[in-house]
């Protein structure tokens, strides 16, 4: 009701049941209870919330392209604390997409989170980056395209072209308007493999590599450990192992308090040479108790 113009609306759980045949034998419809809020009020509450992501502590819920709003929440289980004399939390975030016209919002708690990941324990730290990372999916699921400002298209992730076929020259052109670096493996004049693979998503000024009259290697690799990293230095780490970069979720900015917190695929796991890791960065310096 606060983002949604201030109408409480009914809740339900089931939106219908069908029968074998995939008729539709009861369907429920949003129905509106009463207005709890001015439509003024609901969005001033949307315009402060998005400003939680953009530019408070829950800015590592942050999407690129999206507008996202959201809170962050971090309780005490005081009844732990008195019996035992340590401190126990749930921390929390709840994140809506788009500010503007919202069609989903996420709540995820996190019970007891432990701090031996090295991670502050807050809403902004630990759940935030998960919020952010299923709203990342979501939103272009349900057909909603991203616009990036300018400062965003300095540093989002790109899709890999298909540029087998191509000639060399041509390819090369491609990509590094794209905003990638390309090294090129073979002495031939036509591009006859790639990684990674055509339409895979990955970091920015990423240097990708072509075949031209050879074939890309059949190997797999150990992958390394990048928690605490920027991203620049886990795209070059992963890519002096023959693997790719992707941002999964947090924060974009590029500074040194801007580090990895999750990955994909675990340290030490054999990956396919040329596969993509997904990487949750968190901005370590946002350790609001919130």
């Amino acid at each position: 009701a606060c983002i949604n113009g201030g109408y409480l609306m009914e809740p339900y759980i089931v939106k219908e049941v069908t029968d074998s045949d995939g008729n539709i034998i009861m369907a429920n419809e949003p129905k509106v209870t009463r207005q709890v809020l001015s439509e003024e009020t609901s969005a001033t509450v949307c315009q402060i919330l998005e400003s939680v992501v953009a530019n408070g502590t829950g800015s590592n819920a942050y999407v690129a392209g999206y507008s996202i709003g959201g809170k962050t929440g971090t309780s005490e289980n005081t009844v732990y604390e008195v019996e035992t004399g340590s401190k126990e939390y749930i921390v929390s975030f709840c994140g809506f997409a788009p500010t503007d016209d919202p069609e989903v919002i996420v709540l995820l708690l996190l019970y007891a989170p432990s701090s031996e990941s090295g991670i502050y324990i807050s809403g902004g730290n630990m759940a935030a980056p998960t919020v952010g990372g299923i709203l990342s999916e979501v939103l272009p699921y349900l057909g909603i395209d991203p616009v990036y400002s300018d400062d965003e298209l300095q540093v989002v992730d790109v899709q890999m072209l298909n540029v087998k076929g191509d000639s060399v020259d041509s390819a090369k052109s491609r990509l590094e308007e794209a905003g990638l670096d390309v090294k090129v493996i073979g002495d031939g004049d036509t591009v006859t493999d790639q990684l990674p693979a055509a339409n895979a998503t990955v970091a920015n000024d990423s240097t990708v590599i072509i075949y031209a009259g050879e074939s890309s290697e059949d190997k797999t690799v150990e992958v390394p450990d990048l928690y605490g990293m920027t991203y620049a230095q886990a795209v070059a780490r992963l890519e002096s192992y023959g693997l790719f970069a992707r941002r999964a979720a947090g924060s974009i900015s590029t500074s040194s308090s801007t580090v990895v917190s999750r990955q994909s695929v675990e340290q030490g796991t054999e990956a396919k040479y040329g596969s993509v890791i997904e990487l949750t960065l968190v901005d370590t310096s946002n350790l609001g108790y919130y």
